[in-house]
Formats: C-alpha cells, sequence, structure tokens
C-alpha cells in the first residue's frame, strides 16, 4: 500500500465498498435460502425498510471496521484473533436474537449504545406492523454518524502513531 499511489482516504474508500460488495454477495444468496427452506421473506418488510435496515448495518460494520483496521495498523497483525473475537461480543447485545426488554440489569443501556440494536428492533416492530420505523431508524443513523466520525479519527490516531513507533518497518513474528 505504501508504495502504490493510493491515498488513505482512498484505501478506506476502497475497503469499505468491498465489504459491502461481499455483504451483498452474502445477503442475497442467504436471502433466498431462507426465503425457501425456513419460509422467512425479508423482502416482505419492504423495499424502504430494507433499505434503511441494510444502510444502518453496513455504516455502523464500516465504522467497526475502520477501528479494527487501525489497531491492526497499530499493534500489526498479532490483533486479529482480538478482531474476530470482538464482533461475537456485539450480538447479544445489539438485540440480534432477542428483544432488548430481555436483557438484564445496566445491559439494555449498553443496547442502546449500539446502532443495530435500533435496527433489529425496528425489524421486530415492522413484521408485527408493516411500516417504517423512522424513530428505530433515526437513532440509528444518529448513531451511526457519531461511530463514523470517531472511527475515522481513531483510525487517523491509530495509524500517526503506528508511523510515529516504526510499526510498518518491522516484520512480524
Amino acid at each position: 500500500m505504501f508504495i502504490a499511489p493510493v491515498s488513505l482516504p482512498e484505501y478506506l474508500l476502497v475497503q469499505a465498498l468491498s465489504g459491502i460488495f461481499k455483504a451483498l454477495c452474502i445477503f442475497i444468496p442467504a436471502s433466498f435460502a431462507a426465503n425457501s427452506l425456513f419460509g422467512v421473506n425479508v423482502y416482505s418488510l419492504g423495499a424502504i425498510n430494507l433499505v434503511f435496515f441494510l444502510l444502518n448495518l453496513i455504516l455502523f460494520a464500516i465504522s467497526l471496521g475502520i477501528i479494527i483496521l487501525g489497531l491492526i495498523f497499530r499493534f500489526g497483525t498479532r490483533i486479529q484473533a482480538f478482531a474476530w473475537g470482538l464482533l461475537p461480543i456485539f450480538q447479544p447485545l445489539t438485540a440480534a436474537f432477542y428483544p432488548v426488554s430481555v436483557l438484564p440489569g445496566v445491559l439494555p443501556v449498553i443496547a442502546y449504545a449500539l446502532p443495530p440494536t435500533y435496527i433489529f428492533e425496528a425489524i421486530r416492530a415492522s413484521t408485527a406492523h408493516a411500516q417504517v420505523q423512522w424513530q428505530f431508524i433515526g437513532m440509528s443513523f444518529l448513531i451511526n454518524s457519531i461511530y463514523l466520525i470517531f472511527s475515522l479519527w481513531f483510525f487517523n490516531k491509530m495509524f500517526n502513531k503506528s508511523k510515529e513507533k516504526g510499526q510498518f518497518a518491522r516484520l512480524e513474528g
């Protein structure tokens, strides 16, 4: 990357676009498989809902990916195990499997600090009432915007720190 004429914003953009493409390559066949095998049709949520749900989930994934990429740039590839282990931690906290109302203690507060929580709650509400859940979608966009700004700041900080420490010149061992 550092000998090619690619700027850092271009690198991040290509990483994000690559992730979006991969996600769509998985989502589309998986949605047809879910419909044919289990009778679950995600397209019944409506085009507007589906676009906003996917857009918000993609924004969160991009933000989280930029943070993890910053950590990898700063600490090297030895941090990859941590990065892969970080993702499953978010699943129960984002109401992906069950509503936030069943989370004990302080966990609902943590859950509502994560944008996917609002999307999964909106999906549940949309299956009961086929309408756009603007309050959930709006909160998710707002929190995603904050996370995206933070992730870009964090990545820049980690990237500069890795240059300062000579991380790029060292061999991984």
